[in-house]
C-alpha cells in the first residue's frame, strides 16, 4: 500500500471512495486532507546549529476544512456543469488555484529537523502556520522565500493511506471488493502438513474423513448449545454416514467422533 493517495487518484486505491467523497469527508473534518508545498520553504531555527534551514517537497501541510469546503463546492459545481455542456474540465476551470494562506503542519515524509524547538513544538500536536506572512513575522515558524502564500489545486490534494484505513475500520468508508484468492494463494500461508491434508481431501484420497467433516458441518455447526433438543440423534448421523459409503462400524464410530466435547459431556 502507498503512504498516501492523491484524491483524484482514489479509484486506484483499495478504498471505495471518489474525489467528491473525499472532499466531503475533508469538509466535514472526518478526513484530514493535505497538500505538498512544492516551492522552497524556510524553517526558522529548525536546526540546532543554524537559525535557518531550507528544504523542499518533504513538507506537506493540512489544508484547512474551510478551504476544502470551497474546493468541494467548486468541484461539485464543475461536475454538474460538465453534464450539461461540452466544455473540457481544463476550459471550465478545473485547474483553478486556491491561496493557501494558513495551514497546519503535523507530518513529514522525511524530517529535516534535529533537536530543535520547532521539532518539540510539532511533537505536541499539529502546528498552525501562516503562509502569507513576511519572514520577519515572529509568530510564524515557516515561510516561503518568494514571500507569497503557495497556491493549490484540487488535483494537488492528498490523503494519508493510514487515515483511510482507520475510516474503513470504523465502517465510515468501504474497501473495494477484492478478487477471491486462488487455491494456491490460500495454501501458501498454511502449515505444510495441513496443506497436504487439504490436498488429499481435494483429490478424494480420504473420502471417509471428508464425510465425517461434512457430517459435523451439517449436524453440529448450527445447534444451540443451551438447548439439548437441538442436538442431532446419533442414529440419524450414523444413517447419513452410511449413505456416504461408510461401513456400519465406521459410521457408528464416526458419529461419536464428530460429537463436540461439550455435547458429549452434556449427554453423560
Amino acid at each position: 500500500m502507498r503512504d498516501y493517495y492523491y484524491l483524484c487518484d482514489l479509484h486506484n486505491s483499495p478504498f471505495n471512495l471518489t474525489l467528491t467523497d473525499a472532499l466531503y469527508l475533508g469538509a466535514t473534518e472526518t478526513l484530514t486532507v493535505y497538500t505538498f508545498i512544492s516551492e522552497l520553504v524556510v524553517l526558522k531555527g529548525a536546526m540546532s546549529d543554524s537559525t535557518l534551514n531550507t528544504t523542499e517537497s518533504s513538507i506537506f501541510v493540512q489544508v484547512p476544512p474551510s478551504l476544502i469546503r470551497t474546493i468541494e463546492r467548486d468541484v461539485v459545481s464543475l461536475s454538474n456543469n460538465l453534464l450539461n455542456t461540452s466544455e473540457t474540465s481544463e476550459s471550465s476551470g478545473a485547474s483553478r488555484e486556491y491561496t493557501l494562506a494558513h495551514a497546519y503542519i503535523d507530518r513529514w515524509l522525511r524530517s529535516p529537523l534535529k533537536s530543535s524547538s520547532f521539532e518539540n513544538e510539532l511533537a505536541n500536536g499539529p502546528l498552525w502556520v501562516d503562509l502569507d506572512k513576511d519572514p520577519g513575522y515572529l509568530d510564524s515558524p515557516i515561510f516561503t522565500p518568494a514571500r507569497r502564500p503557495p497556491k493549490v489545486k484540487a488535483h494537488d490534494l492528498i490523503c494519508w493511506a493510514g487515515d483511510l484505513q482507520t475510516l474503513a475500520d470504523q465502517k465510515i468508508i468501504e474497501r473495494r471488493n477484492q478478487p477471491s484468492p486462488t487455491r494456491d494463494e490460500l495454501m501458501e500461508g498454511l502449515p505444510s502438513d495441513f496443506a497436504k491434508l487439504l490436498n488429499a481431501l481435494a483429490d478424494n484420497e480420504l473420502s471417509d474423513l471428508e464425510a465425517l467433516i461434512r457430517a459435523w458441518r451439517l449436524y453440529w455447526t448450527n445447534v444451540d448449545r443451551s438447548d439439548r433438543s437441538s442436538f442431532p440423534k446419533k442414529e440419524e448421523v450414523k444413517a447419513w454416514l452410511e449413505k456416504q459409503g461408510l461401513s456400519k462400524k465406521n459410521a457408528d464410530s464416526g458419529a461419536t467422533m464428530i460429537t463436540p466435547r461439550w455435547a458429549a459431556n452434556w449427554r453423560k
